[in-house]
């Protein structure tokens, strides 16, 4: 994730916390402030980190570019230099989005002293 990219989730997430505090999602200014944060930030991160580390990379056979799909250049097959096979971007979005959602419930669990 780049310095820009963390500054935007953080600036996201502070909207969608401000949002939730005014709505009354949860009692107070802080909590909703606190999980909106963490959930954001916390899943930004995982989301770049699973990209990174367990996201499908490989090469496009045919033309030669980096790609994450299975085929490429006409549904031609790519060759896989890293990741696991079966984790494409769509898996590493839900990842993300699951893990800021635990650190969301996490925050509020230890804000409500629980």
């Amino acid at each position: 994730m780049t310095p820009l990219g963390f500054v935007g989730a953080f600036f996201a997430s502070l909207v969608i916390g401000v949002m939730a505090s005014l709505l009354g999602i949860l009692p107070g200014l802080l909590a909703p402030l606190v999980a909106a944060l963490a959930g954001g930030l916390v899943g930004s991160v995982a989301d770049s980190f699973y990209g990174a580390t367990i996201q499908r990379k490989g090469f496009c056979v045919v033309c030669g570019k980096p790609v994450e799909n299975l085929t490429h250049c006409g549904g031609e097959p790519t060759r896989r230099t890293g990741g696991f096979p079966f984790v494409e971007n769509n898996i590493v979005n839900l990842l993300g989005s699951v893990t800021g959602a635990l650190a969301s419930v996490i925050s509020i669990l230890l804000l409500m002293g629980h």
